[in-house]
């Protein structure tokens, strides 16, 4: 019994880790942001594309959110919000992101954008218990990390160079990979506890089965 929940389990964070790379490559070769930033000074805040940016987020937050959904389901009743919740938490990331140009140095922009994901997905999960809070928790080290790595990587390749619809889609894609594999590695570790703690809670509030007696 116990290799067999090893097994579930090394299967769902697979699996859960597998659909988040997908999602946040697909996104960011898809659904990028294929325009130049503010015609303004590098350093200014560019309001104007933050629509663009939103519209932009809302669309990748769909098929981030749609593909976890798919996984989510299965082990979690009662998550028909989880698309809305993360379309919103992108779309807003994305907005502010876009806006913010050079204006703030990028890992400032990588917390919070965990923080508000986090949030929005954690009041679906809420009905699991007081443990699913530490969702959030996972979510911003998740973004933190994952958004830190993948800028990281593109600058160390040289991938930040490139210009052009072509080199913006590659730039997304590869830093949505990185981002999406350690969000989908970390969330994945606690997505399996709760669950466990989930089925515990419910095992314990069944009846226990009374024996006959003749």
């Amino acid at each position: 019994m116990k290799v067999e929940r090893v097994h579930i389990s090394l299967g769902l964070w697979l699996l859960w880790t597998l659909v988040n790379t997908a999602g946040f490559a697909f996104g960011g070769f898809a659904f990028h942001f294929p325009f130049g930033f503010s015609s303004g000074p590098p350093q200014s805040f560019a309001p104007e594309n933050a629509v663009v940016g939103f519209a932009v987020g809302a669309v990748t937050g769909v098929v981030i959110g749609t593909l976890q959904w798919l996984v989510l389901r299965r082990v979690i009743s009662g998550v028909g919000w989880w698309v809305v919740a993360t379309l919103g938490g992108v779309a807003v990331v994305h907005a502010v992101g876009d806006a913010a140009t050079g204006f703030v140095a990028f890992w400032v922009l990588a917390l919070p954008s965990g923080v508000v994901i986090g949030i929005l997905q954690w009041l679906v999960l809420r009905r699991l218990g007081y443990t699913a809070r530490f969702w959030v928790l996972a979510s911003i080290i998740g973004w933190f990390v994952g958004l830190t790595l993948g800028m990281a990587l593109a600058e160390f390749t040289g991938l930040m160079t490139l210009t052009g619809p072509a080199g913006y889609a590659t730039q997304h894609a590869v830093v949505g990979s990185v981002t999406g594999a350690v969000i989908g590695a970390i969330t994945g570790r606690v997505l399996i506890w709760l669950v466990r703690q989930s089925r515990s809670a419910r095992k314990e509030l069944e009846p226990t089965p009374q024996s006959s007696t003749s």
